[in-house]
């Protein structure tokens, strides 16, 4: 397997859009927009997709429920962009509404407060060759980030053969993520009866049965921000629990690697160990920080990160009493 590999950062570029430029008469990427009350960044997200040195793409907002001005939003890009609304049913139904209505052979997904690098999709085509679908690096930016550090810093990022490396750690982003849109129809899309991890369920059902390209460049900004679902480490934990019960059933994907389950439960308790540290909510950083050390302590950095989030947490509780 590739070994982890960093890359210099890019910067987005300001690109003026010229709609004569896109080819919506016969698309060969379709681009998926799930959107949710996101108007304070669906125009920047919808202007890296349109402004993408490749042309030959059609862009599929589906809007599922806002209340807010998203949809006003929208509407400002007239035919360059298509809406569809529906009532609130979840990114997972929204994903694949955008799957039904698209007219390319390949889909691409793009979350509306995520950015994509101008050349991203050209890049991606060029190096996917003859295997069914693709995923790049990325940088997060949003509350707390630099926008220096890439997905390929926090997990190790790899192509080819991945199931049991997935099985461990979702470590494709949704944003970075284009496949073939016969795949995508043949595995069924996401889960709508999965409240979260939708994603990952489906990377798995796909990667047991095809090879995944990987692009080691950061084409992909994923933003961080506390409205994301995924950044709610307490809700997010009993999907994690429920998502491993069903890779390991009697017929799930990772059935015939029982000795991948610790270290799989390990790596989700890791994960939110990171995102319940970013939220400052350090009581159940440091809960999951012991989880994952329990269920596979040969790496002393488990060991470390329960440590050094006692220590924050015994800071904050002093701080919070001299308030």
């Amino acid at each position: 397997m590739p070994a982890k590999t960093r890359y210099a950062r890019f910067v987005i570029e300001t690109v003026v859009v010229n709609p004569s430029m896109n080819d919506l008469t016969n698309p060969t990427v379709s681009v998926i927009m799930p959107t949710y009350n996101a108007a304070q960044y669906v125009t920047a997200s919808i202007d890296s997709a349109l402004n993408q040195t490749y042309k030959s793409t059609e862009i599929i907002v589906v809007d599922d429920g806002s209340t807010d001005e998203t949809e006003e939003r929208v509407r400002a890009y007239g035919n360059r962009v298509t809406l569809y609304q529906q009532n609130n049913a979840g990114a997972a139904v929204a994903r694949n509404q955008g799957a039904k209505l698209a007219t390319g052979q390949w889909l691409a997904f793009l979350d509306a407060d995520d950015l994509w690098a101008p050349d991203k999709l050209e890049r991606q085509l060029s190096h996917v060759s003859d295997l069914a679908w693709s995923h790049t690096d990325w940088y997060f930016i949003g509350t707390g980030q630099s926008g220096t550090i890439t997905g390929s810093s926090r997990s190790p990022q790899y192509g080819g053969s991945i199931l049991p490396e997935l099985i461990v750690c979702n470590f494709i982003g949704t944003s970075t993520l284009m496949m073939r849109r016969e795949v995508f129809l043949e595995m069924g899309g996401f889960d709508p009866t999965l409240r979260a991890l939708q994603d990952w369920d489906l990377w798995l059902r796909i990667a047991s049965k095809y090879d995944l390209a990987y692009l080691a460049d950061p084409l992909v900004y994923y933003r961080v921000h506390a409205l994301s679902t995924s950044r709610s480490p307490r809700k997010t934990e009993p999907y994690h629990l429920e998502l491993i019960k069903r890779i390991f059933a009697p017929d799930g994907v990772g059935a015939s690697m029982p000795h991948l389950h610790k270290k799989a439960l390990a790596s989700s308790y890791g994960a939110l160990t990171v995102i319940g540290e970013d939220s400052r909510d350090y009581r159940f950083a440091l809960w999951s920080a012991i989880r994952s050390t329990w269920y596979y302590p040969w790496e002393i950095y488990r060991w470390k990160s329960i440590v050094r989030i006692a220590l924050l947490a015994t800071m904050s509780l002093l701080r919070n009493d001299q308030g």
